[in-house]
């Protein structure tokens, strides 16, 4: 029997297509995935679900953008208790939006170029061109890690992970199932490592030694069976994506008034996190000091 593993997903700020540039300076895109297991998830429930009915209004989602100050302070704090009880992970990708739209107009570019090379040696391509979604960018790289994660820790993959992303239309859900099925395929059918970035869990006597691979940001070991792990992805409102919320907006803006002076080299690290408040939800989670998206979605003036 295959061990469920439920992760719950947020995101915050930027999250659009390539084509659409910051909206203010220094905006930052994040996403976070929190995991409660299995034995542990009606308990967790129960316990958010009657915080958060203390702070829902009529005919409203109670969501933090709507609330005052003081009531997201309050509801920080009792959610807080909640995750530090149940040692709570939390994996999460973050990316300016500046350093995604530069760098996909210039693929853009570059695949337009190459298409009309094609054309006058008289080869006919495909002229559908596809549209980067940086919500499925950093959906891919949370999804991902923590599958790489818990493989570590279990150091098997009969593993199911039940994905729960708050409200979202029907057309985006599918973009984020065929886009994460396309990277998990590519995986599957590897030939060459590229190594961007390590990570190295110490299990009993065994050392996994993840390196990164395609455009996943994260590489991993030649022996795991990705086939034989499988995951569904469920979109709702509840007081679980409401915990996703409160940490994905709580870390979004830390990371742009840390940006305020001029963005950062790198977002996905320790370094980057460090007077973050709850900063203890990561202990234990992937921070590579050589994050994929950080490499290549580099704010463009980025000067640390």
């Amino acid at each position: 029997m295959k061990r469920k593993i439920y992760v719950i997903i947020d995101e915050s700020g930027g999250k659009g297509y390539f084509d659409n540039p910051e909206a203010y300076k220094n905006e930052v895109g994040v996403l976070i995935g929190y995991v409660i297991n299995e034995n542990e998830y009606s308990l967790v429930f129960d316990k958010l679900t009657r915080i958060a009915d203390k702070f829902k209004k009529a005919h409203q989602k109670t969501h933090l953008m709507s609330m005052t100050e003081r009531e997201k302070k309050r509801l920080c704090a009792k959610y807080n208790r909640v995750f530090r009880l149940y040692k709570t992970n939390c994996f999460f990708e973050a990316i300016y939006v500046q350093g995604y739209h530069e760098f996909n107009l210039n693929q853009q570019e570059i695949a337009r170029r190459s298409t009309s090379t094609l054309h006058e040696l008289g080869i006919l391509v495909n002229n559908h061109e596809q549209r980067p979604l940086l919500y499925s960018e950093l959906f891919n790289a949370v999804v991902l890690k923590t599958i790489l994660f818990y493989y570590c820790k279990y150091y098997t993959t009969d593993l199911h992970f039940e994905i729960i992303v708050d409200n979202i239309d029907k057309g985006t859900l599918k973009k984020l199932q065929d886009n994460l099925k396309n990277d998990i395929n590519l995986i599957i059918n590897r030939k060459q490592p590229v190594k961007l970035c390590s990570y190295k869990k110490e299990l009993k006597k065994t050392t996994v030694d993840a390196e990164c691979i395609f455009n996943t940001g994260i590489t991993y070991p030649e022996n795991m069976r990705f086939e034989n792990i499988s995951y569904n992805i469920s979109s709702t409102d509840n007081s679980l994506t409401l915990g996703a919320d409160i940490i994905s907006y709580n870390l979004r803006k830390y990371l742009e008034k840390k940006s305020k002076k001029g963005p950062m080299e790198n977002l996905n690290t320790k370094k980057a996190i460090k007077g973050f408040p709850m900063k203890y939800l990561f202990v234990n989670t992937l921070l590579s000091e050589n994050n994929f998206g950080d490499k290549i979605y580099r704010h463009p003036k980025c000067t640390q």
